[in-house]
């Protein structure tokens, strides 16, 4: 009889991932009717996983791994095969913006005016998450009315004034 060592094989979901994205890997392996007694894998990133057939795995960081699939047979011949996948990271700014009673800023889909946390889920090039949190502050206007009662001329706000009437001054806050 013809000892035959398995053929190791395998593939996954895509090539390429996200980081925290689950990537699923397929064994494909041709065993030549010689059952299958031991099948690792090996991911890349430090972690591995005995026994599972077509297993799932979760990348923490970003770059490229070589996945390796070790499989033995009945026969106790062993084979490997390994492929290289692409982990691209995903994105989150947080930004403290404020904005003039009145003004508003878009995000999420729509324009805001009113003080709070928003967040907006965008894509990278990759097709990855991007999360944008946006904490608006808006800073009220404030309306004083002074009166002021003199003889010759005033001075107001860097302003000599010397005949009667309504002075208006804008100023920022």
């Amino acid at each position: 009889s013809t000892i035959c060592c398995p053929n190791v094989s395998f593939g996954f979901s895509n090539n390429s991932g996200c980081v925290n994205s689950m990537i699923n890997f397929y064994d494909s392996t041709n065993t030549f009717g010689n059952p299958i007694t031991s099948l690792t894998w090996y991911f890349g990133d430090g972690d591995s996983l005995v026994g599972t057939q077509n297993p799932t795995h979760t990348y923490l960081s970003s770059g490229v791994y070589q996945v390796t699939l070790v499989v033995t047979n009945s026969s106790n011949c062993t084979d490997s095969f390994s492929l290289p996948i692409t982990i691209y990271p995903s994105f989150s700014s947080n930004n403290n913006v404020e904005i003039c009673q009145g003004d508003s800023i878009f995000i999420g889909g729509t324009y805001q005016n009113a003080s709070g946390t928003y967040t907006d889920s965008l894509q990278t090039i990759n097709g990855c998450d991007s999360i944008v949190t946006m904490d608006l502050t808006i800073n009220y206007s404030i309306a004083v009315n002074d009166t002021m009662v003199t003889c010759d001329s005033a001075v107001w706000n860097g302003s000599t004034y010397t005949s009667s009437g309504t002075y208006i001054d804008t100023l920022q806050t």
